[in-house]
Order: structure tokens, then C-alpha cells, then sequence
């Protein structure tokens, strides 16, 4: 288990994903629907600098994102798109199991630009989510498919009984594609 704190979670650290050969991957970042990409924005930790990754901004791979709710002076950081997860990031995955623990972050734009990278299968929330509940639906996961070894569809709907949808803005932890809900965790 390697953990990289949130300073090293750059657009390069992203870019570079696929080369570290997890099996697993669990993303505790913000996330955001950017309507103006039709895309979900993954966080860095990079603050926002219009001359950087000047080309991947030219092509909506790499924007400009704040945290929600915005009060004004807030810092901007460097997002990427799932075109940056298409186009941009180095290689393939090989039926890694990607869990992303964000806000909205079950766009299927994202799971679809991650499983045509070779993810086995995309796990995420269907909106906004406080970090405290994500951490406790996370850790509920991870222990129905790590220790109790069991589907992704069984883990989900396990992990849903025991700390239920997002309490203040009822949203729930969801995967892509629907057929990978028979698999399992093959290593732990």
C-alpha cells in the first residue's frame, strides 16, 4: 500500500498513474461537474496558472476548478478532464479497480474515460458527498472487498446498508459497468 499525500497529487502524478501498476486505486481528491467541459474535474493540488500545461488547457484536457460553495479569493487549482484521462495520461491500466472518493464523481464520462484506459471497473459517488461519509463508505468498502472478499455489487450494497446514502445531500456510492458487479478483488 503506497499513500501520497495531497501536495503530491499534481497533474503529473495523474498523468503518470497508469505506471505505478496498482491493482487498486482508491482517489480521495475533490471532484466537480464542469458543465462548461461536459466533464467531471479531478483536483490536483496545483494552484491554477493559465501558463501552465498551456496545449492541455487549449484542449479542455486540463482547467481551471475552486472548491464549492466559491466565496471570492478563494484559490483556484489545476483539474484535469476525463479527455486528460483519455489522451493525456501515460499508457494503460490492467483491470486495476479504481474507487474515487469525490463529489459527483460517478460522471460517466470519467468511469468511461478510465475503463477505455483499461480500468476493470469505476466506483464513485452519483453527487455531492461530505469527506467524513466518503471516508466511512471507503473504509466499509474496502473491508467487503479486501477482508470479506466479495463481489463489487455485494460490496457496494453492503456498504450502503451499513452507513447509507450521504446524509445531508442523500447521494450513493455507484459502479460502471453494470457487468463487472460479479467481480472480485483478485489480489489484497
Amino acid at each position: 500500500v503506497d499513500y501520497y499525500k495531497g501536495e503530491e497529487v499534481t497533474v503529473e502524478f495523474y498523468r503518470d498513474l497508469h505506471t505505478l501498476g496498482y491493482d487498486l486505486i482508491v482517489l480521495r481528491a475533490h471532484s466537480n461537474y464542469i458543465q462548461k467541459y461536459l466533464s467531471l474535474a479531478m483536483f490536483t493540488s496545483e494552484p491554477y496558472s493559465k501558463e501552465r500545461y498551456v496545449q492541455e488547457q487549449l484542449r479542455n484536457r486540463v482547467a481551471r476548478g475552486f472548491i464549492e460553495p466559491y466565496h471570492e479569493g478563494d484559490p483556484h487549482y489545476l483539474v484535469i478532464t476525463d479527455k486528460f484521462v483519455r489522451h493525456s495520461m501515460k499508457g494503460y491500466f490492467k483491470d486495476t479497480l479504481i474507487i474515487m472518493m469525490g463529489c459527483n464523481s460517478m460522471k460517466k464520462c470519467m468511469a468511461t474515460a478510465f475503463l477505455e484506459k483499461g480500468a476493470k471497473v469505476y466506483i464513485g459517488w452519483d453527487g455531492l458527498v461530505s469527506a467524513g461519509h466518503t471516508d466511512l463508505a471507503t473504509i466499509q468498502l474496502l473491508k467487503q472487498l479486501l477482508l470479506e472478499k466479495q463481489t463489487i455489487a455485494k460490496a457496494l450494497g453492503r456498504t450502503m446498508e451499513a452507513v447509507g446514502s450521504e446524509p445531508q445531500y442523500k447521494n450513493t456510492l455507484l459502479f460502471w459497468p453494470i457487468e463487472a458487479g460479479d467481480n472480485k478483488v483478485q489480489k489484497p
